[in-house]
């Protein structure tokens, strides 16, 4: 039917309680990183992402006991509306996701900014089977993640100078305008073996690599690359416009003191034109 349905209760009650959960855009300020509790909440973001919901159901035997995880969240309004049509959870493994543009064309290269639907600016009320279709396509997406995490991880060693382990997120927040958009972060992990003979007492020492890309409403496509082993970091930030580009580049000397006052030796930080050259994810296996 296309008439216009209310949101049964416990459907609204779930996505009010996700909407509650969702990072806002004025949570952190500048300058907030050292502040207490802001390591604390930026870290509830990742655990919250979706992306160890599954973990999660492992460690408390298969109950949904994290009512802020964004992937159990969803499941919980996909549950609350197939209830509202009499069918059960099972129906959901019949429904067609609602593609997603950027996994199609480029499945396996992250981060890589989604271009704005067309249809999200439509102010018509979507159906029930609309909105299902919708969830199950960001479901879809946190699962694409999910496995091509496991697939980077698992070639850990099979090439040279390759990353040890990997973890892909999209961490979703809301503008002071109430709009949902999409933080896409990628961490990996390299280890670096001591000469256990000349160092016998130093353990093996990882670096970290940080690349976040997200697109803000005035500043535009934003991408940052962020390498630390411990007591160095470097940082590069790339930015599409140029008036961006300038006001990035005028608060650099405030962000090299930030990252000093906090011990840390800054060996490299710049911000260029555009967006970085990333390296492209190859399947050389058979992904089943």
């Amino acid at each position: 039917s296309n008439a216009t349905q209310a949101l049964p209760a416990a459907a609204k009650q779930a996505l009010e309680g996700l909407l509650a959960n969702m990072a806002k855009a004025d949570a952190l300020h500048p300058g907030a990183g050292k502040a207490e509790g802001s390591a604390a909440q930026v870290k509830q973001w990742l655990t919250d992402s979706g992306a160890f919901a599954e973990s999660r159901l492992l460690q408390t035997g298969g109950h949904q006991t994290a009512p802020t995880d964004f992937k159990l969240a969803l499941a919980r309004i996909i549950t609350a509306l197939l209830a509202s049509q009499g069918q059960s959870p099972e129906a959901f493994n019949r429904l067609t996701p609602l593609a997603s543009q950027d996994l199609m064309n480029a499945p396996l290269q992250f981060p890589k900014l989604a271009t704005a639907n067309a249809s999200q600016s439509s102010s018509e009320p979507a159906s029930v089977a609309q909105t299902l279709r919708m969830l199950a396509g960001m479901l879809n997406r946190i699962t694409v993640n999910q496995l091509h995490s496991q697939t980077l991880t698992a070639r850990a060693g099979a090439e040279p100078g390759a990353p040890t382990s990997t973890l892909l997120l999209e961490i979703p927040w809301l503008t002071p305008h109430q709009e949902p958009r999409t933080a896409q972060l990628r961490m990996e992990q390299y280890k670096q073996e001591r000469n256990s003979k000349q160092q016998p007492d130093r353990a093996a020492v990882s670096e970290w690599r940080l690349n976040l890309a997200m697109d803000l409403d005035h500043a535009g496509p934003l991408h940052f690359e962020v390498a630390y082993r411990h007591p160095s970091v470097s940082a590069h930030i790339w930015a599409t416009k140029q008036s961006t580009l300038r006001q990035v580049n005028e608060e650099l000397p405030l962000l090299r003191q930030s990252l000093a006052d906090l011990g840390l030796e800054v060996a490299d930080l710049e911000c260029r034109r555009g967006s970085p050259q990333q390296a492209e994810t190859r399947l050389e296996h058979r992904l089943v």
